[in-house]
C-alpha cells in the first residue's frame, strides 16, 4: 500500500457510506460499523497482505463497505455482486 496507512483514516471514510433507508431482512441487509470493517480490513490487507494486487470478490456487498475498504489496499479489481 502506498503511504503510510491510518486507520482512523479508513474508519473516517467508511464513516461517510449511508445505511439502509429500508432494510429487507430477508435479503439480510444489515451494515457492519465502520470500525469493526476498519479492523477487519486491516488485517486482511496489512498484516496478511492478502489484497494488494489481487482481485477482490465482495459477493452480497450491499452498501459495496467491503469494497470501498479493499479499495484502500491497492487490489487489482473489485467486483462486487449484490441481488438488488
Amino acid at each position: 500500500m502506498k503511504g503510510q496507512f491510518k486507520l482512523k483514516h479508513l474508519v473516517s471514510y467508511l464513516s461517510d457510506i449511508e445505511p439502509f433507508k429500508d432494510p429487507k431482512w430477508k435479503l439480510e441487509q444489515y451494515c457492519t460499523t465502520p470500525e469493526v470493517t476498519a479492523g477487519m480490513f486491516d488485517e486482511i490487507g496489512n498484516v496478511d497482505d492478502n489484497i494488494q494486487g489481487k482481485v477482490v470478490g465482495d459477493f452480497c456487498c450491499g452498501t459495496a463497505a467491503y469494497c470501498i475498504a479493499a479499495s484502500y489496499f491497492e487490489p487489482k479489481q473489485i467486483v462486487g455482486i449484490d441481488i438488488d
